[in-house]
């Protein structure tokens, strides 16, 4: 099925002919129609043509469907994105960096600022966010996947440990070279608590495939951890390395402490 035209001038450009011309199936009644709807209230349409005239057998998107499209497309990526629950809470707008206190609230700012830029434009950037427990990677990293998700782009949020276990389970319904097939061309891949995973061969082999995948095809990726790339070791660590020094690659260091609201009366 044809997407839906982009106007009405390029619709009545496409057709050449006014309503009349057009060939609907059913009307449904009693549906609240825009003016601009000519299917009837059936969602799609398609020419009265002749064959071999243009746009014979053509099923077309009729524009009072538009809203409905982007609502059913962004429903997909959400279900695809790996954000679920308080994660699709977490934007930029919300990341308070009064928390840090005053010595590191000018930092954090500007390390948000750098955040924001990328989620605007990854381009084929990598972004590396590491700090201690609590001080706000994982909140800046999901800002950045919903940024993405709110404006229609593809993206895929994971924790490490999750991804793995995500990637175990394909060989049991027979789905693992689909999963690391959407791992590896996702939009943007972002990666939470990179390197807390206990490291094995297996570990080591599948999260190579897909970074390296990923950079071999220049596409973005997003790390938090709680270690420098320099003290991720193996593999991954060189290919980490590498994919950060794409020009406009960053490495952000949040040295503040636990920015979480119930920190203070947590026992560490």
């Amino acid at each position: 099925m044809r997407p839906i035209t982009s106007s009405m001038e390029e619709f009545r450009f496409k057709c050449n002919e006014t309503q009349d011309g057009l060939y609907v199936n059913t009307v449904k009644e009693n549906v609240p129609l825009p003016p601009w709807c000519v299917c009837g209230g059936m969602g799609y349409f398609h020419l009265n043509r002749e064959p071999g005239q243009p746009f014979f057998g053509d099923v077309f998107y009729c524009l009072c469907m538009e809203d409905e499209m982007a609502k059913r497309k962004g429903e997909r990526l959400r279900q695809k994105s790996g954000l679920r629950g308080k994660l699709l809470e977490l934007t930029f707008s919300n990341f308070d960096v009064r928390h840090a206190g005053r010595e590191h609230i000018k930092d954090l700012t500007s390390k948000k600022e750098d955040c924001v830029g990328f989620a605007k434009e990854p381009g084929k950037r990598w972004l590396t966010i590491f700090g201690p427990f609590g001080c706000g990677k994982t909140h800046l990293a999901a800002a950045i996947a919903n940024h993405c998700l709110i404006n229609g782009s593809p993206v895929h949020f994971a924790t490490v440990p999750d991804l793995l276990d995500h990637i175990r389970s394909g060989y049991d319904d027979g789905s693992y070279e689909e999963i690391i097939n959407d791992l590896s061309t996702v939009g943007l891949l972002v990666l939470d608590d990179f390197g807390v995973n206990k490291s094995t061969d297996w570990v080591e082999e599948k999260l190579f495939q897909v970074v390296n995948a990923r950079d071999v095809d220049n596409l973005p990726m997003v790390f938090t951890s709680n270690l420098s790339p320099g003290m991720i070791g193996g593999r991954i660590g060189s290919r980490m390395t590498e994919g950060l020094g794409v020009e406009g690659s960053i490495v952000l260091h949040l040295d503040v402490g636990d920015q979480r609201p119930n920190a203070k009366r947590r026992v560490v």
